[in-house]
């Protein structure tokens, strides 16, 4: 692998099916359960469940797309209690999230590093689970203008109370729902309660009542801890 957007062999690699789990335990820092670097056309992260990522200072992330991690797609996982975002990009270009369920990350569910002038990523037909924490966090916020990434038709819930859509680490800019959409994103999605059989117990099978459903979402059959 390449730190960046450099030239690479690494391509066309499949990461399914794997159970990640307890990692960190509060000693590491900037860390992931899977963690990509650089351009791989091709590498797909698919089907895996990934849970309980701690870190000691920052970056106790499930899936880790750092530095330039671009035209990957991330499909089908399941990933839940971190102590930083279920999803991290730290920068890269045109990758794409969907059909995933991401759920109690403990600064957000999505986060993006830095934001370039190009899309950094797409998330369709996600569940976007929260406990009090904003599902978006931008770290070097970009213009409003500017197109950080691309998101919609996925279910968007906080357990404790109202949803916060985004905030920004650098200057705590908080935005709520309806402010995101006025930018373009999440104008499909919706704000429901996803319908899991049972969230306190980690057991996030879909009941058929879901509107998840409505807007596409395939269950991925992966099992869970809470099955």
């Amino acid at each position: 692998m390449v730190w960046g957007y450099a030239e690479s062999v690494s391509k066309n690699n499949i990461i399914e099916k794997n159970h990640i789990h307890n990692l960190g335990k509060g000693l590491l820092s900037d860390m992931g359960g899977i963690y990509t670097l650089g351009v791989q056309p091709g590498t797909v992260i698919r089907g895996n469940l990934i849970h309980d990522i701690e870190a000691y200072a920052y970056g106790g992330w499930a899936i880790y797309a750092d530095e330039g991690t671009s035209h990957v797609i991330i499909e089908n996982n399941i990933c839940f209690n971190t102590s930083s975002a279920c999803f991290n990009q730290h920068y890269g270009r045109e990758n794409i999230v969907r059909n995933n369920i991401l759920a109690f990350g403990k600064e957000a569910i999505v986060s993006l590093g830095r934001a370039e002038k190009h899309l950094s990523f797409t998330l369709e037909r996600n569940i976007l689970v929260s406990n009090g924490s904003p599902i978006y966090v931008f770290g070097y916020m970009a213009s409003e203008k500017e197109c950080l990434f691309l998101s919609d038709l996925n279910v968007l819930w906080d357990t404790s109370g109202e949803v916060v859509a985004c905030i920004s680490f650098n200057d705590k800019t908080k935005l709520s729902i309806a402010a995101m959409r006025k930018l373009g994103y999440d104008i499909h999605s919706e704000v429901a309660d996803p319908a899991f059989v049972d969230i306190e117990k980690f057991n996030f099978t879909l009941k058929e009542c879901s509107p998840a459903f409505r807007l596409g979402f395939r269950a991925s059959g992966i099992a869970n801890p809470g099955t």
